[in-house]
């Protein structure tokens, strides 16, 4: 009864043919004839030559179980990496056959035609593709495990470094501070005066205040003393943030970019697309800071770019960006890291200069008094640092986000759906 295999390329039966290299009839790929039927029928090959020679050779050692020395006769043979040599010997060893191609077929006498192009394609598909493809695997997820290692220590030897040259502060203190609430005014309602949801609250030179709710643009304004002036619109925006300048000019953020508006008039009188913006602040003498996921940038009052500070990213190891930022008298900008809440603290020209560490759980805002003090809420309560970026104790409040001073060193809380002052005893 004539013995029959499956050809390992298109798995069609086939009858054996006594040799152990054959011709598949069906797809006409060469193909290795699994061992067990070699050694079933005593194969013993009549002075082989070339290639077919070395085969019985590797079909000889597989009987005999010697593996390497088979894998390694088969790469010198067919001229074929180690794995692609591996797959083969496993393949015949396991009784399945094996796909024959080489860029040396054309040496074997007899046992090829002119369709070996066809099993080097099926070889191709079936053997080294996958090959090669694991490779690839193997080496993109070595290359990601290697750059995860490099990037975390990069990380910790760079904040080392800068911690070594201006050391991170020490963690916010539980001292209390005296601050005293000079003036309350607002209160729930849609009414003038009355807010749902405002968080946002600046101060210009006259010390008249401006605060927006997050929802709606509504923005209005009160005198000094905490009348009621007027109210107008920022359009039907989500507000991100919003600052005021010396002069009454209010700029509002939200996520196409930024707006300066007349703060008595409400007239818009520019605006610039620029998203990906999380905090603004105006300098004294009108520039505004711009902070968010891709650096710092200083913007002249006509919202032109002075600057475009990508690098203090970096600088900061601040990869994630920043959210609220605020700027003292002397320029230096005061920006929150994204992914940490540390305050990284920049010079005017842009120089990293130290990282400020507090224990806030959840940044609303930050602001900076006429003394150079930082001041951080954090909802229930007001953090102070002094200059120096030393933590100097809190104080308690009442659901606080925005925040700002005034010439006085007052400070103005967006305490919804209140705005108080306080006065500062320290």
């Amino acid at each position: 009864m004539t013995e029959k295999f499956d050809c390992a390329s298109c798995a069609a039966p086939l009858d054996f043919e006594g040799t152990p290299v054959q011709k598949c009839k069906f797809c006409g790929s060469t193909v290795i004839v699994p061992q067990e039927l070699i050694r079933g029928n005593d194969f013993h090959p009549n002075n082989p030559a070339g290639m077919e020679l070395d085969l019985a050779e590797v079909l000889k050692l597989i009987a005999n179980g010697n593996k390497i020395a088979a894998i390694k006769l088969f790469r010198e043979t067919f001229d074929v990496g180690l794995k692609e040599a591996k797959v083969a010997v496993e393949s015949i060893e396991g009784g399945r056959g094996a796909i024959l191609s080489s860029t040396r077929t054309a040496d074997i006498k007899g046992a090829w035609s002119t369709n070996d192009s066809i099993a080097k394609r099926q070889l191709t598909s079936r053997v080294v593709k996958p090959i090669l493809g694991s490779i690839l695997l193997i080496f993109l997820l070595t290359a990601g495990f290697v750059a995860t290692i490099l990037y975390v220590t990069y990380r910790s030897v760079d904040r080392a470094f800068n911690n070594a040259v201006n050391p991170i502060t020490k963690r916010g203190t539980t001292q209390s501070l005296p601050a005293k609430e000079l003036l309350k005014f607002g209160g729930k309602g849609s009414g003038p005066g009355q807010f749902s949801d405002n968080r946002y609250i600046g101060v210009d030179s006259s010390g008249g205040s401006y605060s927006a709710g997050y929802q709606g643009g509504r923005v209005q304004t009160f005198d000094r003393t905490g009348i009621f002036i007027s109210q107008w619109s920022a359009g039907a925006t989500i507000i991100a943030d919003m600052a005021v300048g010396r002069d009454g000019v209010v700029y509002v953020l939200d996520a196409r970019g930024i707006a300066a508006y007349d703060g008595s008039s409400g007239k818009l009188q520019r605006r610039i697309e620029r998203p990906n913006l999380a905090g603004i602040a105006v300098t004294a003498d009108g520039r505004v800071v711009a902070a968010g996921r891709k650096g710092i940038a200083i913007l002249s009052d006509s919202l032109a770019t002075i600057s475009d500070r990508k690098d203090a990213l970096t600088r900061a190891n601040a990869l994630k960006g920043f959210t609220h930022v605020a700027v003292d008298g002397l320029d230096n900008v005061y920006a929150v890291d994204a992914s940490n809440r540390e305050i990284c603290k920049f010079a005017a020209d842009g120089q990293f200069l130290k990282r400020i560490s507090t224990d806030v759980s959840s940044p609303n805002s930050i602001a900076i008094d006429p003394k150079g003090r930082l001041f951080i809420s954090d909802t229930s309560k007001m953090i102070a640092i002094d200059e120096n970026g030393l933590p100097l104790g809190s104080f308690p409040v009442d659901q606080a986000f925005g925040s700002a001073f005034n010439d006085d060193g007052e400070l103005l809380i967006a305490s919804r759906p209140f705005v108080v002052k306080y006065s500062l005893g320290f």
